[in-house]
């Protein structure tokens, strides 16, 4: 019988569903999975603002389209088309990904 210290040494060809799971965090990034799904959440509530006046659409779909960029390349193009058509925005948005990249 294995103690818990031999268990964790030990390499198992079958993880768990929870060390599987673990795993993946570790590797894609956690941060990036929750931002992607904020993003997309986000979105969402977009496109029900758009119908609903009480809710600002555009807004949270320019909410959505930011927090996508790194990850989504449509999102990212689409980000730079603003930059370059809205000058206003320019500096917000350059600060933007200068931030992400520090992070």
């Amino acid at each position: 019988m294995l103690t818990t210290d031999e268990s964790k040494t030990t390499s198992d060809p079958f993880p768990s569903p929870l060390e599987a799971v673990q795993s993946a965090d570790r590797s894609a990034g956690s941060s990036n999975v929750g931002r992607n799904v904020l993003g997309w959440s986000v979105m969402g509530l977009g496109v029900v603002g758009l119908v609903m006046p009480i809710m600002p659409g555009w807004f949270l779909i320019g909410w959505g389209v930011i927090l996508l960029a790194p990850s989504v390349p449509f999102c990212a193009r689409l980000l730079d088309k603003v930059e370059a058509k809205v000058p206003r925005l320019r500096a917000t948005i350059r600060r933007f990904r200068h931030r992400e990249r520090s992070c």
